[in-house]
């Protein structure tokens, strides 16, 4: 258990960098830029989808979910709402995470948790995307720049569960020709940082 304590403690105890080093892949630079300029983020947005969006009603960066005392919380990169009403969570991934699948199911569920009231129907969920903007290639088998995944029937594929969840990962490592000349000049960018 010390063991565990000593490896996360010195994980935490990276330098800091100074303001003027940061750059759009570091953490609170990314969340600055998005929460503050709304447009650029929707923009972002639509362009990592592919399709347009709603515009920006609500939008917190590092918002922080905590359901129960004891319980695993998560703090959200870049949160915001639509005026449809569909939520979306954007999260930068500068480092390879093992457990990133696990991490985006997990998130997804937290975002349904806040979102929905007591009382309420199911049917009230909205549509959500969590989105993971990935330096190294999450995926490295398949060498995509964007990996979608939704719900959908092993037996039939072409059966969608339409639950509304979907998760995206992004890859500023792939090297197929699977995104538009405009996604892989961000992701260039972001490689380059």
């Amino acid at each position: 258990m010390k063991k565990k304590a000593k490896t996360a403690a010195k994980k935490k105890a990276k330098p800091a960098k100074r303001y003027e080093d940061l750059t759009f892949t570091d953490d609170f630079m990314f969340c600055k830029i998005l929460q503050n300029n709304p447009q650029l983020c929707k923009e972002l947005t639509e362009l990592i989808l592919g399709k347009k969006i709603g515009g920006i009603v609500q939008t917190e960066r590092q918002k922080s979910i905590e359901i129960t005392a004891d319980g695993k919380g998560v703090r959200f990169d870049v949160y915001f709402k639509d005026d449809h009403k569909t939520v979306y969570n954007i999260e930068m991934q500068a480092d390879r995470f093992k457990a990133l699948p696990k991490r985006s199911r997990y998130y997804q569920g937290m975002i349904d948790l806040n979102e929905l009231e007591r009382g309420s129907a199911y049917k009230d969920l909205k549509p959500s995307y969590v989105i993971f903007i990935c330096l190294k290639n999450p995926f490295p088998e398949a060498n995509l720049h964007k990996y979608t995944f939704y719900n959908t029937c092993e037996e039939m594929p072409d059966i969608q569960l339409n639950d509304g969840a979907v998760k995206v990962f992004l890859s500023a490592e792939g090297t197929k020709d699977d995104v538009s000349e405009e996604m892989k000049g961000f992701l260039t960018f972001l490689a380059s940082r």
